[in-house]
C-alpha cells in the first residue's frame, strides 16, 4: 500500500452551514484561516474563557495569550506540529480565564481542504474538563497520602525511597532514614478516646512537616510510626534533626477539649550506603527505634551521633 499521499480531511467551506449546529455546541468549536487568523468561533468560547468570540476576533492571539505559561510551550510544539494530512491532534492544557480562575481545556483540531486539496486551515473543537481533571487529581492525591494526616503513605514513600536511591547511585550523596513512634500512644487512646489519638496525629504531623526542609519527604509508616527521609544528609546531621524534632515534640502541648495533652516520640536512624539494600536500611531504622524504646523512650538512637564521628 502506498501512503506517499495520506487521505486529507475534506471540508466543503459553507460558513452558514457550518454556523448553523457550532453556535449550538456546549464546546467552543473554532475555524482559523491558513494565515491563523479566526473564520469563526462559537458563542461557547464566553461560558468556557469569560471572553466573547468579539475579543478573539480582534486578536488572533488570544488564545495564546490566556494558556497556562507552563502549558504555553507544549501548545507552540502542538501548533507546529498539526498533520497536513488531516489528522486529528488532541492536547490538554490549562487556560486562565477572563475572571482570573484556571480550567482545564480538552482541544482536538485538524488541517482542513476543500474538494481541490485547497487549505482551508485549521478546525478545533474545544472541552472544559476541568471536573473531570479535578476528580482524577483528587484520586491520584487519595492513592498517594494518608487520608487522616495528608502525609505520604507508605506505597508512596517508597516510590520516594527508590528516587533518592537512583540519586545515591549517581551522586553518591548519602541520605538518612527516621524511623518515629509515639510512645505509649495506646494509653492517649485508652484514657481519650480515638478521637483524641486522631487529633494528636494530625498535629503531629503539621508540627513535624512544618519544621523539615522542603526536600526532606515525611510520611505515616502505619498506626503512630512516622517514617522521614533526609537527602544529602550525613548521620551527623540525621542525628540533629531527629534531636531537634523530639525536644520541640517534648514540649509541645496539645489542646484537646478541656486537656492540654503531651506525648514523647522515639527516633531510630539508619544511612543509606553502597552495601545495604532498601529494605536494609528501613530495617536497620526499625532495629534503632527498638533500641530506642528499650533504652527508656523519648530518646534517638544512636545516641550522641555527632561526638562518635
Amino acid at each position: 500500500m502506498n501512503n506517499k499521499n495520506p487521505q486529507k480531511t475534506v471540508c466543503v467551506y459553507e460558513p452558514d452551514f457550518f454556523r448553523r449546529f457550532a453556535d449550538l455546541s456546549y464546546t467552543c468549536e473554532s475555524w482559523r484561516d491558513p494565515a491563523g487568523n479566526f473564520i469563526y468561533i462559537s458563542p461557547s468560547c464566553e461560558r468556557i474563557t469569560g471572553y466573547t468570540p468579539a475579543e478573539f476576533y480582534q486578536d488572533n492571539t488570544l488564545m495564546e495569550k490566556i494558556i497556562h505559561p507552563d502549558h504555553l510551550e507544549k501548545w507552540l510544539h502542538h501548533q507546529h506540529d498539526i498533520s497536513p494530512s488531516g489528522e486529528y491532534k488532541s492536547l490538554d492544557f490549562l487556560i486562565i480565564t477572563k475572571t482570573g480562575s484556571r480550567k482545564w481545556i480538552s482541544h482536538y483540531c485538524c488541517a482542513v481542504y476543500d474538494k481541490n486539496g485547497n487549505p482551508l486551515g485549521i478546525r478545533s473543537s474545544n472541552s472544559d474538563i476541568t471536573i473531570r481533571k479535578q476528580a482524577e487529581e483528587a484520586l491520584e492525591k487519595a492513592a498517594r497520602l494518608d487520608p487522616l494526616t495528608g502525609l505520604l503513605n507508605r506505597r508512596a514513600f517508597m516510590a520516594r525511597i527508590k528516587n533518592e536511591e537512583a540519586r545515591f547511585s549517581r551522586s553518591k550523596r548519602s541520605f538518612c532514614l527516621l524511623m518515629a513512634d509515639i510512645d505509649h500512644f495506646k494509653l492517649i487512646n485508652d484514657t481519650y478516646g480515638h478521637d483524641a489519638g486522631d487529633y494528636i496525629l494530625k498535629e503531629l504531623s503539621r508540627l513535624m512537616t512544618e519544621t523539615l526542609r522542603l526536600q526532606d519527604s515525611i510520611g505515616r509508616w502505619g498506626g503512630e510510626e512516622f517514617l522521614i527521609m533526609l537527602p544529602e544528609t550525613e548521620m551527623s546531621g540525621a542525628g540533629y534533626v531527629a534531636e531537634k524534632l523530639r525536644a520541640m515534640i517534648e514540649k509541645h502541648r496539645f489542646p484537646y477539649q478541656e486537656h492540654q495533652l503531651s506525648i514523647t516520640i522515639s527516633f531510630g536512624i539508619s544511612s543509606y550506603t553502597d552495601s545495604m539494600s532498601i529494605n536494609d536500611c528501613l530495617k536497620k531504622a526499625d532495629d534503632n527505634l527498638y533500641l530506642a524504646k528499650r533504652h527508656g523512650r523519648n530518646r534517638v538512637f544512636p545516641e550522641n551521633i555527632q561526638e562518635k564521628e
